[in-house]
């Protein structure tokens, strides 16, 4: 080793008469060699221990989980709403076809000894664009209708068609445009009923 190198070490390590400067320079490298160690592993941030990496691992992998849960329920709570709103909306459909739109508006027992009848309807009951009747208990063979109006006005209407019991009449379309119906004179042809008929009335808005 060069003097420089003694003299370096030197500085560490006290001037021993007995021993050579070489010698001295030998036994003092595994000093400085320790001595950066300590200086390099200062510098150098410890790696996370096993516990460290875990419990970050455990966090980082909670708050994916939770971000993805919320996500995934405020998703669920948006398909259901949307799915119940549909579902309401397919019934209101099947049922107003089912129904065919129809309203209930009253209804009137056939007597043989008279040949016509008259259902009262009311204002309150809206506006109707057709009318149909609906036959229960018996036969019953219609002429006409006349449709009382609530402006005054009336429209008579030629049916001549027979209804058998749990038949219906066709829809029987009101001229111009909807209107509020007071009442509605039924005209039938006299028969021998062992029950009176009853005939319902039905409106289309």
């Amino acid at each position: 080793m060069s003097h420089g190198c003694v003299d370096k070490v030197n500085r560490f390590t006290p001037y021993d008469g007995h021993v050579s400067r070489a010698a001295k320079c030998d036994r003092n490298i595994p000093i400085l060699i320790g001595f950066l160690r300590q200086h390099q592993a200062v510098a150098t941030p410890e790696p996370l221990n096993q516990h460290q990496h875990r419990t970050t691992s455990f966090l980082t992998v909670r708050v994916g989980v939770s971000s993805r849960k919320y996500g995934g329920t405020m998703f669920k709570r948006i398909a259901l709403a949307s799915i119940t709103l549909l579902f309401a909306f397919v019934l209101s459909t099947v049922r107003t076809q089912a129904q065919g739109g129809w309203d209930y508006l009253g209804d009137a027992h056939v007597d043989g000894a008279q040949d016509h009848d008259n259902i009262h309807v009311g204002k309150h009951d809206g506006r109707f664009r057709a009318i149909q009747l609906r036959v229960e208990g018996g036969e019953v063979f219609f002429e006409k209708v006349i449709v009382h109006f609530h402006d005054g006005s009336h429209e008579e209407l030629i049916i001549r068609d027979r209804i058998p019991a749990g038949g219906q009449t066709r829809a029987i379309d009101l001229p111009g445009d909807r209107r509020v119906i007071e009442s509605v004179e039924l005209w039938y042809g006299k028969a021998r009923w062992e029950h009176r008929p009853k005939v319902a009335l039905f409106g289309l808005r």
